[in-house]
């Protein structure tokens, strides 16, 4: 893994550290890099990959779009709330 990739690794393991992504299961992040990806993946690569089947759907989202409601502080958010919406505003900026 080249120089930079690895930072970026790293960043993004520190800026998920315990974050967790709210859904039915609330599950953690889980950061990697795929060795010798050199260009976009097509769906059916990532399918491959992912091990899911070639005629499995998927939705492309755009990042701002996927991590909007995460990011958006609410009048109501209490402070741990508010702290949550800070960090994924952070991983979503890409800064510590």
């Amino acid at each position: 893994m080249s120089s930079q990739k690895g930072e970026l690794v790293t960043v993004l393991q520190i800026l998920t550290d315990g974050l967790l992504w709210m859904s039915e299961t609330d599950a953690p992040f889980e950061v990697f890099h795929w060795e010798g990806q050199l260009s976009s993946l097509t769906d059916a690569q990532l399918l491959e990959r992912t091990h899911h089947s070639l005629d499995t759907a998927i939705k492309v989202v755009l990042f701002d779009d996927f991590f909007d409601a995460a990011t958006q502080k609410q009048d109501w958010f209490d402070a741990e709330e508010e702290s949550i919406a800070a960090r994924y505003q952070a991983l979503v900026s890409g800064s510590q």
